[in-house]
């Protein structure tokens, strides 16, 4: 489906005055226009230059946002579903299969924005909760924490904050550098346990050359789960076989069924 609409949006937008082009004046349309142009939309969406490129979901977003707003819900329904308008969470079953990961309980709890058009342009979603940040996204009085409940957590809500924006240079620096020793540390144990490995073999290739049958059964006999593995990675390599669609008890007609 990728590559058929990829191939309607050439033949659509750089190929409609062609009836089965040529190969040559197809490249020279992909290198010449389709690449420069998917370049420059890129780099727009990864500036924000909202002028020159918008991405797709913004609208369907948009459309979402709005028609939840519209829809009424009762404060006895956030408890029910344990809405948590802070971490923008909720149980219902709208937010739980949302591709927005909204509702109307959470919208409820929040003001609404002074500015829509600029709100619909620039709020950002992420990847841990809250979900959705924005300076509109303002809670009403009534679901604002209390600052007991926020003063554990306060270091932790700005570092998570900080991270998502690049502003704490410091924390990364530590988590990057820790992760940088975890992998140096992983990739010398396997070249190490690689390098053993070869060692071993050549040695057992020595001593079989000179006639010593007991060390190589002794090998043999130390490194039996390795065989062991061995063989039941190619047995499992063996038994697979192409996924069927349509099992043996399938009745043909039900493969026109939608």
């Amino acid at each position: 489906m990728i590559v058929e609409s990829h191939w309607r949006k050439i033949k659509h937008d750089y190929l409609h005055r062609f009836n089965r082009p040529r190969i040559d004046l197809v490249i020279w349309v992909l290198i010449s226009r389709l690449i420069p142009s998917a370049l420059a939309r890129m780099q727009a969406l990864l500036q924000q230059n909202h002028r020159k490129a918008t991405a797709s979901w913004r609208k369907d977003f948009k459309t979402e946002w709005k028609k939840l707003n519209e829809r009424q819900t009762e404060p006895v329904r956030l408890q029910q579903h344990h809405t948590d308008p802070v971490r923008w969470t909720c149980g219902c079953p709208y937010f739980l299969s949302s591709r927005f990961l909204t509702c109307k309980h959470i919208l409820s709890c929040y003001e609404p924005a002074s500015d829509p058009v600029d709100f619909f342009k620039t709020i950002q979603r992420r990847r841990n909760f809250p979900f959705w940040t924005h300076q509109q996204l303002v809670l009403l009085p009534q679901y604002r924490p209390s600052e007991a409940d926020t003063e554990p957590d306060k270091a932790d809500d700005n570092s998570e904050y900080e991270d998502e924006e690049g502003e704490d240079a410091d924390a990364g620096m530590i988590d990057q550098d820790q992760l940088v020793d975890l992998e140096e540390d992983a990739e010398e144990d396997f070249d190490g346990f690689v390098a053993d490995v070869q060692s071993a073999v050549d040695i057992v290739r020595e001593q079989r050359a000179k006639g010593n049958s007991k060390f190589v059964e002794k090998c043999i006999a130390t490194h039996a789960s390795i065989r062991t593995l061995v063989q039941e990675v190619k047995l499992l390599r063996n038994q697979r076989t192409m996924r069927r669609t349509w099992a043996a008890w399938k009745h043909p007609a039900t493969m026109y069924y939608n």
